[in-house]
């Protein structure tokens, strides 16, 4: 008989590129998914039962705990950390296998989201839920640098690109950012070197009412044309991403980004777009030795004006297109990996 799963996320979007496009896809067919989420659901279910979170983070976290204890299912996947204690206490009373996938640094997140007085509180909270998780669950990592908050680690499945399009012959000349819409990520630097450069910025991705109007006044001061696009499905994005002619990452140089790779960056690449990014250890690690990227220091949009405007010229534009492949087949999701860690757990 066919086992069957139960996805579960109360903090992540049903459309998350990780979990709805990489995980969901990957174990569709071998397994029955069942996949909850907060509304309004997944674009694409043709391949899962989705099953809706009702309400604000509170009721969909009290809904998650009553699924995780009357749901039929084979075993948990998991993808938050305020999830943990439901996935230690399935495990010890319902006697079911438990995946739980760090996705996120936890203490680098608090150190650079939560107020300064607040931080050896969480700190040691984030320390005894990882600790748990480690004791009890089966765990699996987005990052090998991960492995650090555990006495006995899970694979790491980086978030490496999947299910891409094809590269596009038929390029506009603009620059893309694709990724949630935050300040903390850039997209202000971004702004203002896409006004320096005379370039078109299109940013995709999730953004909130404030900050969508807080960056319509950055681009007007800085005379930049900047189209904010809003959340699209990982495919559409994909499609639009393909098209443009430059990608960017503009992250600022704080602890959650300092040592991790962005996703976008290797997905820029896949699809045969030059990058220009800033300088972190974790970017530079991957991809600094790859042919058309530019590397650029963190809040520098002279530099960055500059990047973007040497990176949009068509030589640049086909030294990337010409490596793409290699990309592809350098940097995949290694679903054979992450099915067999699934299967054998629930055995």
């Amino acid at each position: 008989m066919t086992p069957t799963v139960l996805i579960l996320t109360t903090v992540h979007g049903p459309d998350d590129a990780r979990i709805r496009e990489k995980l969901a896809r990957t174990l569709s067919g071998p397994m029955t998914v069942r996949y909850a989420t907060r509304r309004p659901g997944p674009t694409d279910a043709t391949d899962l039962e989705w099953v809706q979170l009702q309400g604000g983070r509170l009721r969909r976290n009290l809904r998650a705990w009553r699924l995780g204890f009357t749901a039929r299912y084979d075993m948990l996947s998991l993808h938050d950390p305020e999830t943990i204690l439901l996935g230690v206490a399935v495990r010890l009373i319902r006697r079911k296998p438990v995946v739980f996938d760090l996705h996120e640094d936890l203490h680098s997140q608090i150190r650079t989201k939560v107020p300064w007085l607040l931080r050896p509180l969480l700190h040691g909270v984030a320390w005894l839920l990882l600790r748990l998780a480690g004791a009890t669950l089966t765990i699996t990592l987005a990052e090998a640098g991960y492995a650090r908050r555990f006495k006995r680690p899970g694979p790491v499945f980086p978030n490496h690109p999947d299910h891409l399009p094809e590269i596009s012959t038929q390029r506009r000349k603009v620059v893309t950012y694709v990724g949630d819409v935050t300040e903390m990520r850039g997209i202000p630097e971004a702004i203002e070197a896409a006004g320096r450069s005379g370039l078109a910025l299109e940013v995709i991705g999730r953004i909130d009412a404030r900050t969508r109007e807080r960056l319509a006044s950055a681009a007007a001061m800085a005379g930049a044309d900047v189209s904010i696009v809003g959340p699209l499905p990982q495919p559409e994005a994909m499609e639009r991403v393909a098209a443009a002619a430059v990608g960017i990452c503009p992250l600022r140089d704080l602890p959650n980004y300092r040592h991790s790779l962005p996703t976008k960056v290797l997905e820029y690449l896949a699809l045969g777009l030059p990058v220009v990014a800033t300088d972190l250890p974790g970017t530079r690690r991957v991809i600094g030795d790859l042919d058309a990227v530019w590397l650029v220091p963190p809040g520098d949009t002279m530099a960055m004006a500059r990047a973007l405007t040497e990176a949009v010229q068509d030589e640049a534009i086909t030294a990337a297109t010409a490596q793409a492949a290699e990309i592809r087949a350098r940097f995949r999701w290694d679903a054979d990996a992450v099915l067999a860690v699934y299967l054998s757990t629930v055995r």
